[in-house]
């Protein structure tokens, strides 16, 4: 009889047993061994010509799609409806060795034991087909996979949602900038009708005041005044008090022309700008992009016009903004930018409340920065208050303070040799001070920075009091910094005292290398 793959089972091989099978039969074959006890619905045995024999887990394969497949299921795996133990998909081969595909797995389907594979279950046993909850896509994100995914995109692709795409994330924000900075004037006007319809809510928001930027760096003049127009409706002082909408402000200082500047200064407030996180980097734009207007080869009298008034706020409040952590920072870059009358005005103000500045927790930045930008008599005035003036605490308590100490060491690095010579010799007055600050954990950079600047007869001072206690010094870790700048001074004392002499080789007078030997 022949099966239904074309081969003959009447025959005996290997003690296997064959069966019968009939496309007209049930739907599994039938016959019964010694595993199965006769359950023979469940259970069947195949055998092929090459006497290769399968035997089955019980109601493990729809013969169905066996037969439809052709398949045959090689006996060195353990099967389950085509796939191995391992979870493995298997191929199918042809009693005649042919490869054939794979059933289809929705056969897992058909089978009342799918559950043995952790599925969940009916009472018959079938598998529950698990709920897929529809998922639609919002309009918001198809916009976004587009301009992500489309390199040809423009913003004329998302007319009505370029407010929305914006503030996304950081990728299509600098998808709509770089739009506004390559598109042509009729997608820059897009981009600004866009914004001015959420215009309080973008110039405030991480990524919506990327737009603006952009606007007040690509756009035309006319949409740089249109925006700024917008702008003054809602208030400057709001943008600029705003972490994120200080920036645009900052943008808008660098990108507009000289007049849009101008009105945007008389627009601050100076003195809250300066005491606020965010205002004060405004201020500081502000004093470099006015000292740029004024330093330009004509000068611009208006833009010195307009410095002065925010010089004259800063000198006002000199004290107060040295000693506040954001003025601090506006103090320094009128020094640093500021035309040269205007930066030694600032400097007369900061050497009259010097004293007050050197131990302060933010004043002494100002200091430090006198002493680099500062004149001679700039210098002389902070050198004579370390040095001499009463009601200031003594050099030696100065170096041993945490913000003084910097206005200190700052004094030995910057200054002229005059003033570090005369800064030296009040220090030398004392030896037994000089070994304390040695010892001490803030001092110490005192001391070493002295060794390293000094010169001529106060380098050798220097040299004597450190050689003469050393010792003393060995014991004290902080101290160990003061020795590494004594041994460097070391050598090189060493070093230029060593006289220059000629060493020679003494030669027999019999010796014919005495003719060429000159005389010792």
């Amino acid at each position: 009889m022949m099966s239904a793959q074309g081969y003959n089972t009447d025959y005996d091989h290997s003690n296997s047993k064959f069966y019968d099978y009939d496309n007209s039969n049930s739907k599994y074959y039938h016959g019964s061994d010694v595993n199965n006890q006769g359950d023979d619905e469940h259970s069947y045995s195949y055998a092929t010509p090459q006497g290769t024999t399968f035997q089955n887990s019980p109601n493990s394969v729809n013969l169905e799609t066996f037969h439809l497949r052709g398949g045959y299921y090689p006996p060195s795996a353990t099967m389950n409806n085509g796939y191995s133990s391992y979870g493995m998909p298997q191929q199918h081969q042809h009693p005649g060795g042919d490869i054939l595909p794979l059933p289809p797995r929705q056969h897992y389907y058909s089978q009342p034991q799918a559950g043995q594979y952790g599925w969940p279950t009916n009472v018959q046993g079938r598998v529950i087909q698990p709920h897929v909850p529809s998922y639609t896509v919002t309009p918001l994100q198809s916009a976004v996979m587009f301009v992500k995914t489309n390199p040809r995109a423009t913003l004329y692709s998302i007319e009505d949602m370029i407010t929305q795409v914006v503030r996304v994330d950081e990728s299509t924000s600098r998808f709509v900038q770089r739009r506004i900075k390559v598109g042509d004037a009729d997608e820059q006007n897009l981009a600004l009708s866009a914004s001015l319809s959420s215009l309080e809510e973008l110039v405030v928001h991480p990524y919506g005041n990327f737009l603006f930027q952009a606007l007040l760096e690509f756009g035309s003049p006319d949409i740089k005044i249109r925006l700024m127009d917008a702008f003054y409706e809602i208030g400057i002082g709001t943008i600029c008090l705003n972490s994120y909408g200080c920036r645009v402000i900052q943008k808008a200082l660098r990108c507009l022309e000289p007049e849009g500047v101008y009105r945007l200064v008389d627009s601050f407030q100076i003195v809250r700008f300066v005491h606020d996180p965010n205002g004060n980097h405004v201020i500081q734009r502000c004093i470099q992009v006015l000292s740029t207007f004024s330093r330009r080869k004509n000068g611009d009298p208006i833009a010195t016009e307009k410095l002065q008034f925010v010089i004259d706020a800063i000198i006002e409040e000199i004290l107060p903004f040295s000693c506040h952590r954001y003025g601090c920072r506006v103090v320094q870059r009128s020094i640093e930018h500021s035309a040269k009358a205007q930066k030694n005005a600032v400097l007369e103000a900061i050497t009259l409340v010097n004293s007050k500045l050197i131990n302060d927790q933010y004043g002494n930045y100002v200091l430090q920065k006198l002493i680099v930008c500062g004149e001679e008599h700039h210098l002389d005035t902070v050198l004579n208050t370390i040095i001499n003036e009463e009601g200031v605490p003594s050099l030696f308590e100065l170096a041993k303070q945490k913000y003084s100490s910097n206005v200190v060491e700052g004094l030995i690095v910057g200054v002229k040799t005059h003033h570090r010579a005369k800064f030296f010799a009040k220090m030398l007055e004392n030896p037994d001070g000089i070994i304390d600050l040695a010892k001490h954990p803030i001092a110490n950079y005192v001391v070493s920075k002295s060794i390293g600047n000094a010169e001529g007869d106060q380098k050798q001072e220097f040299f004597d009091i450190i050689s003469a206690r050393r010792h003393e010094l060995v014991s004290f870790p902080y101290a160990k910094y003061v020795l590494q700048s004594f041994d460097k001074l070391n050598k090189e004392l060493a070093n230029s005292k060593i006289p220059r002499t000629v060493t020679t080789t003494a030669v027999h007078p019999s010796s014919p290398l005495n003719k060429d030997t000159p005389p010792s």
